[in-house]
């Protein structure tokens, strides 16, 4: 059986969509309108099991506000808050309103401020 190289790319391609559309609150029919696929064809995205195309990623990208690279760059997207949080606390409806919440503060000065006082609250630091 050939190794499958691109198979943790896809599962980082999948993960940034789904917090992305949690981080502007969209609803997974939303986006699934957007594209012209199904909701369940979304979650096979989102979830990793089936790829995007590259104009699918294009249209993603341009719906959730973000630069094709976004989906391609280093660090795992569960970081962008604090490191160490619990995989199932990442995918909680509460967890996406903190996010959301966070990415509506107005200036970057005040936002940072904000994370560096949540993490420091689990004594993590921002990576």
């Amino acid at each position: 059986m050939p190794l499958k190289v691109h198979e943790p790319l896809n599962a980082q391609i999948a993960q940034r969509i789904r917090a992305r559309r949690l981080a502007l609150g969209l609803t997974p029919a939303d986006v699934a309108e957007a594209l012209g696929v199904s909701f369940q064809q979304l979650q096979k995205y989102e979830s990793g099991v089936n790829r995007i195309s590259a104009g699918q990623l294009y249209t993603l990208a341009n719906l959730l506000d973000v630069s094709i690279d976004f989906f391609f760059q280093n660090g795992d997207v569960d970081q962008l808050l604090c490191s160490g949080i619990d995989q199932d606390l990442a995918r909680s409806n509460q967890s996406a309103h903190l996010i959301q919440a966070y990415y509506a503060i107005p200036p970057a000065k005040v936002s940072g401020s904000v994370l560096r006082f949540l993490c420091s609250l689990n004594d993590t630091k921002k990576q």
